[in-house]
């Protein structure tokens, strides 16, 4: 019979199917071998892939929480195949996106000619017949640790997928980090939107972060953020994101007796209202230690538009890495990187005027332009930023104030951050010879890199207590340029790239803050 013809093809297709590790999600269609055998529709007898044919009806079965739209956007192309090779290649596109949804077990297509008015005109019609297997709702609970800026942290996390039955993704996550720094998130993801290679994003976050060791301040913030994103970064037109961010700031936790005047005119609540756009596009072979191809970010955000809020300025940034293998010299095992990066910041609301009868306030040449704010500005140093350098060791500093209220040599700096960044690096990699480090993905590697932060008043000429010369813009920076040097060894885990770097400062400025020793260890995040 039609159904035992059925059964036997169905437990023979599953058969020769792949095996795949039981967490990975199966979503194969049945139709999935037209390039490497004929294509045998059920009461199609003689069918090729150039056979015509249109779709008469998409029937799916199996849906039991996931609503029947999520499966039908995805086979919106079926409307236009005019002959069953388009049919298949429909599908095939289709369960690929299902399986990124990560909701279904399984999903098989079939075609069979459909039953009622099965002819239009001298073209055949067929019904498309989806079969999906659904995953269960709880689809990760997990724990971890990571490290962000010099601060090592723990993290739970869990994820319910399909709850709705719109293959949205709702999550918890909660942070710990060990210098009292801590995370509670809320988000909610839709992917695919309308079928199409789109992201919703929503999230509501409470934060506290601990700068108390770089800068003597905590930062406190509680914000809720809309975002969406198209596209993919490793796709030609790489991934476009419009996100809109509302919060509120506050820095607090500021010793009085002891931090630098700078932070103290930084205490308490600002409000935050920005648009942020940001491209990416990478290319890159290996996410962790990449010997090839290349990497490119873009991210621009305004704040303070209309009027809203405290912060009003314009951030932009761009990051840029090249990796390409010396194979045309005779070194196929050697790969040269070379890395870049840029920041902009520029505010967008000019100070007050000083009231009647008051004077105006002196040049203040560290603090942060009116409507910046501490939180807002950039840094540099530590791993992944400037090697030899410690975390925000890098910039405008100042001086904090001892417990007696007198001044010492020995009293460390408050890192202030800047508005003008600029790093460069260049690099050359190599596997390390030997089992063990082959089994690790060891890679050695020598490096140059060179970098600068300064503040708007810094480079306007009013710096003078950053001992920087007033000639001009360019001149001031091209004069607070860092540069270091360095040899180590990176390994991927699963927390990022771990290096294990011996590195030499070249060149510094009074107040940076530098490995003294030389022995640096950091963790980078993955490129992409």
């Amino acid at each position: 019979s039609t159904a035992a013809r059925h059964a036997r093809h169905r437990a023979s297709t599953l058969d020769t199917r792949p095996r795949q590790r039981a967490e990975t999600c199966q979503v194969v269609p049945r139709l999935a071998r037209l390039r490497s055998a004929p294509l045998r529709p059920r009461r199609m007898p003689g069918a090729t892939p150039d056979t015509p044919c249109r779709v008469h009806r998409l029937v799916v079965r199996g849906a039991e929480q996931t609503h029947e739209s999520v499966i039908r956007n995805e086979l919106r192309a079926l409307r236009t195949a005019s002959n069953l090779g388009e049919i298949h290649a429909a599908c095939a596109v289709a369960a690929t996106h299902l399986e990124s949804l990560q909701i279904f077990e399984a999903a098989d297509f079939a075609v069979d000619r459909a039953r009622a008015d099965g002819s239009q005109g001298d073209m055949p019609l067929a019904d498309v017949v989806v079969t999906v297997s659904e995953r269960q709702r709880l689809a990760t609970a997990s724990t971890g640790v990571h490290s962000t800026a010099g601060e090592g942290s723990m993290d739970a996390e869990v994820r319910v997928r399909n709850l709705f039955g719109r293959a949205e993704v709702l999550g918890v996550e909660m942070e710990a980090g060990q210098h009292k720094s801590n995370t509670f998130r809320l988000y909610a993801t839709k992917p695919r939107w309308g079928g199409a290679d789109a992201r919703l994003h929503a999230e509501v976050c409470k934060t506290v972060l601990s700068h108390q060791r770089k800068s003597s301040y905590s930062e406190k913030g509680h914000t809720a953020s809309v975002s969406a994103a198209v596209g993919h970064a490793a796709l030609p037109g790489g991934c476009h994101e419009v996100s809109y961010e509302a919060g509120l700031r506050e820095v607090c936790h500021v010793p009085v007796r002891t931090s630098s005047w700078a932070v103290l005119s930084q205490r308490g609540l600002s409000a935050k209202s920005s648009l942020k756009h940001s491209f990416s596009r990478a290319s890159l072979d290996d996410a962790i230690l990449p010997t090839r191809g290349a990497l490119l970010r873009l991210t621009t955000e305004v704040a303070g538009l209309g009027g809203v809020g405290d912060a009003a300025f314009q951030k932009h940034t761009a990051e840029a890495r090249v990796h390409t293998p010396l194979a045309a010299l005779g070194l196929p095992q050697f790969s040269l990187s070379v890395a870049a990066t840029l920041g902009l910041l520029l505010p967008r609301r000019a100070a007050p005027p000083p009231a009647a009868g008051d004077s105006a306030p002196p040049p203040a040449p560290l603090m942060p332009p009116h409507g910046v704010f501490l939180p807002d500005r950039l840094f540099l140093g530590g791993p992944n930023s400037l090697w030899g350098f410690r975390t925000h060791g890098v910039g405008p500093r100042e001086q904090r104030h001892t417990s007696t209220g007198l001044p010492h040599a020995k009293t460390p700096c408050d890192s202030l951050g800047g508005e003008v960044l600029a790093t460069t690096s260049l690099s050359l990699s190599a596997p390390m010879p030997g089992r063990q480090f082959e089994k690790l993905g060891a890679r050695a590697h020598a490096f140059a890199s060179a970098g600068a932060l300064h503040s708007l008043g810094g480079l306007t000429g009013t710096a003078a207590a950053e001992g920087l010369p007033p000639p001009s813009p360019g001149a001031a920076f091209v004069a607070g340029l860092r540069s270091c040097i360095g040899v180590g060894l990176a390994f991927p885990t699963p927390l990022g790239r771990l290096e294990v770097n011996l590195t030499q400062v070249l060149r510094r400025m009074p107040g940076d803050s530098v490995v003294r020793n030389g022995l640096q260890v950091g963790i980078s995040p993955p490129a992409a």
